[in-house]
């Protein structure tokens, strides 16, 4: 297991106390680079309890498969922030921006899951209330945030059709 693996879920008050504990001393991002997880989708997450340590456990062990030292920062639920690699150093999420912004999974598919509506909604806010809250500490504006889709050598429509920077900035 990497030895910056978290795997731990806040509530929205806990992230707010964790992030405010946090400090960027090797590396600063420039910024968030938001994607959705495609699979699971938000049908298939499990919220808390045994399933849900199994799932954060084997994303770690898949992406430790593919050789990552690293994955996103944090996987963003319904009810949960749940840390996974950590924000304060690069993460692996995206070859365009590894080494700049920090990645936050939404969990979901939307490309066909809704994201202004139901548990889409839910999951859309507490990545709202994360992001506010990590650029307000960096000292970073929310128009450096990035979409996954925009790195075209990884070819992503991520974080979905459904999801509209502009919204999501303002």
């Amino acid at each position: 297991m990497w030895k910056d693996f978290s795997g731990r879920d806040f509530s929205r008050a806990a992230f707010a106390d964790h992030v405010q504990s946090l400090r960027w001393t090797t590396w600063k991002p420039k910024g968030i680079c938001l994607h959705n997880t495609g699979a699971p989708t938000l049908a298939q997450w499990v919220e808390s309890g045994p399933k849900h340590t199994a799932r954060i456990r084997n994303l770690q062990a898949y992406y430790e498969g593919l050789g990552w030292h690293a994955g996103p920062a944090a996987f963003i639920s319904r009810d949960h922030i749940t840390e996974f690699s950590g924000f304060t150093a690069p993460g692996v999420h995206s070859r365009c921006f590894n080494a700049t912004h920090i990645g936050i999974e939404c969990v979901g598919d939307y490309s066909v899951e809704e994201w202004d509506s139901g548990n889409g909604a839910l999951v859309r806010d507490n990545a709202v209330f994360a992001m506010a809250l990590l650029y307000k500490k960096l000292g970073l504006s929310p128009d450096s945030l990035v979409f996954h889709k925009e790195c075209t050598r990884d070819n992503h429509d991520c974080p979905g059709k459904k999801v509209v920077k502009t919204d999501v900035i303002e």
